[in-house]
């Protein structure tokens, strides 16, 4: 299959980091597609519509850092997923017109970082948060994407990873002041 995906690239580079992303990767997106699908062809084809989304996106995956590359990965593989399910199922996203720009909060949560306790407990009520709001909020503050990037990476509206990314952080300042961090 990394024949196939070296085919859609140019640089000698980016073969490279492919190829070490695949050997390195593939097993974890197709765990995270298996968390949500059965049928083993299904996750296949799952696993191989992700990796086409990392090629798209392979200039601005840093592999130095082993911690963003699995992060950025899991989400694109978890989204994948979830969009073939929604495929399937013949769903519709709902789409929002209403403009979520501005500073929400002086305080930027993430900006309370200042240990490694706070540090990991800012990580655990991120990964409480819901897939939707999780995702955006991972790929925003950890990854450090900007919300056009992750609207391309995760194929939706720009106006809809604003509002999720104003509503992860509303959730996650809530969930901070609850537990005295904020």
């Amino acid at each position: 299959m990394v024949p196939l995906y070296f085919s859609t690239l140019n640089s000698e580079e980016d073969k490279q980091k492919l190829s070490a992303i695949y050997r390195k990767y593939y097993s974890i997106m197709a765990y995270t597609v298996g968390k949500y699908l059965d049928d083993e062809y299904d996750i296949e084809d799952v696993v191989h519509d992700a990796m086409m989304k990392v090629i798209d996106s392979i200039d601005i995956i840093d592999t130095n850092n082993e911690k963003k590359t699995k992060v950025l990965l899991v989400v694109i593989a978890r989204n994948r997923a979830q969009n073939f399910l929604r495929a399937k199922e013949k769903q519709t996203l709902y789409e929002t017109d209403v403009d979520y720009t501005g500073d929400f909060c002086a305080d930027d949560p993430l900006d309370l970082v200042i240990s490694r306790d706070t540090l990991d407990a800012v990580l655990k009520v991120i990964d409480s948060l819901s897939d939707e709001y999780r995702d955006v909020c991972l790929l925003k503050y950890v990854n450090g994407l900007n919300e056009k990037e992750i609207a391309e990476l995760l194929d939706m509206p720009q106006n809809v990873v604003k509002f999720r990314a104003y509503r992860a952080k509303r959730n996650l300042r809530e969930a901070l002041r609850k537990g005295g961090l904020f």
